[in-house]
């Protein structure tokens, strides 16, 4: 009899239901901050980087996400709470929780959370990207990586007893020599547990999804469990001069996704809270193109490879904090899915339900 494991313990398959893959409940996000004042050292905020969100700055911050430290960080269980509980009165029953070591918050608190509100939470574990790594992993071979995701698969994360359901590792860009042995770790890690993977792909160059694809089938990773992670960032062009400049540029493209999917894996495309960096001259793929593309691969008799999410990843992205929060899916994307453009029941359920519990099961 196959199984999920959520941090309350195990369920069955069926009891998933409309299932949420990727979202953060308690995270500490500060890493995006620092890899961004890395990354643009001389920039001058015009929101205080010590500033809290307020109605007053909100708006600034939706839309340059790197402005300050306190909106990087879900860290107060009460707020995710009602967070979790708006999931669930929306009509969302799972979801899973994504945290992994390098941006983790407390695990117990999502249990606490988890109990409290009815929604199963599916907690992982794995290793998020490069820049976030714990000083172990730079020197850390294969059998190292698997040793720890064992130790939290067996033992419960970070010792708590609270067992992971599913791994998620990380790439960063230019794919690193030891990012690519924790790839192959998490592989064969899910071979020999049984735990499905999903991948954070890289954005830019190197450790992009096809080259993760082309190494998780050396690894002979079952690819029907096995989820690309953030594909709707891969969907068009996020240079704010060459859409304001050249309007051809405007739209979607589903060539590089076609590719993908075509290896068998699974994609997640995240119908996003706006969450841009638009004083860097960038902007985010709008959730609507985003259905589009779902809408499109539909079409295309993609769905039994397609799962959903908001990754509701920072303050400003929760609904009690000015943002849309986890009912951005439930309450935007499958409605206007099935009832403007006419997504059939059958469609929607596979996406929502039948892949997730597909994936997840073992």
């Amino acid at each position: 009899m196959k199984k999920v494991v959520t941090v309350t313990g195990e369920i069955k398959p069926e009891e998933l239901g409309f299932t949420d893959m990727h979202e953060h409940i308690l995270m500490k996000g500060r890493i995006f901050r620092v890899q961004f004042k890395e990354e643009h050292p001389g920039f001058k905020e015009t929101v205080g980087e010590d500033e809290k969100n307020t109605l007053e700055n909100i708006g600034i911050i939706r839309r340059n996400n790197m402005f300050t430290w306190d909106t990087q960080d879900l860290d107060d269980p009460a707020v995710m709470e009602k967070e979790v509980a708006d999931f669930k009165a929306a009509g969302g029953r799972s979801l899973v929780e994504m945290s992994v070591p390098g941006i983790r918050g407390d695990i117990r608190a999502v249990k606490t959370i988890a109990q409290n509100t009815g929604v199963n939470v599916i907690g992982t574990t794995g290793i998020y990207i490069y820049e976030s790594w714990p000083e172990w992993c730079h020197e850390a071979e294969i059998k190292d990586f698997m040793n720890f995701m064992k130790q939290e698969i067996e033992e419960g994360i970070e010792g708590t007893g609270i067992r992971p359901g599913m791994i998620k590792v990380g790439i960063s860009s230019g794919f690193r020599p030891r990012e690519e042995l924790l790839l192959r770790a998490a592989a064969r890690t899910a071979n020999e547990t049984g735990l499905s993977l999903t991948v954070h792909p890289c954005f830019t160059m190197g450790g992009g999804p096809l080259e993760i694809a082309k190494i998780l089938k050396e690894e002979n990773v079952d690819m029907e469990r096995t989820v690309i992670a953030h594909m709707g960032a891969f969907l068009g062009e996020g240079s704010l001069k060459t859409l304001i400049t050249n309007q051809k540029s405007w739209g979607i493209s589903l060539d590089y996704l076609h590719r993908v999917l075509d290896t068998g894996v699974n994609i997640c495309i995240e119908i996003c809270n706006t969450s841009d960096r638009e004083a860097t001259g960038s902007a985010s793929i709008p959730g609507w193109m985003r259905l589009a593309a779902v809408y499109q691969l539909i079409q295309e008799e993609y769905a039994a490879q397609l799962v959903l999410a908001t990754d509701t990843c920072a303050k400003h992205m929760a609904r009690y904090y000015g943002g849309e929060g986890y009912g951005r899916l439930t309450r935007f994307a499958i409605p206007t899915l099935r009832d403007i453009v006419g997504v059939s029941p059958y469609a929607i359920n596979q996406i929502m339900v039948k892949n997730p519990a597909r994936i997840l099961a073992y």
